[in-house]
């Protein structure tokens, strides 16, 4: 397996996880769907991360009417 990541997606405490652990099955299909692209890709379209303000992004997932969103932080660098 290579080693094609752009990017480490490092959880902070639980808080994602049990958010993610709540949601419906196909909200969390198209979570991890939006954050493999965010992982390898070098320039991610905003459809997946939108930028809000400086080191703030936005995932999205859409399931019908509802929409999910979750505030990512990005690190630069080694930290």
């Amino acid at each position: 397996m290579s080693n094609d990541f752009k990017r480490n997606i490092v959880y902070y405490k639980r808080y994602y996880l049990d958010f993610f652990n709540a949601l419906p099955a196909p909200v969390q299909l198209k979570f991890n769907y939006a954050l493999g692209i965010i992982a390898v890709m070098e320039h991610v379209p905003a459809k997946f991360f939108k930028y809000i303000e400086e080191g703030i992004y936005e995932v999205r997932a859409e399931a019908g009417s509802n929409i999910y969103r979750v505030f990512v932080f990005l690190m630069m660098g080694d930290s």
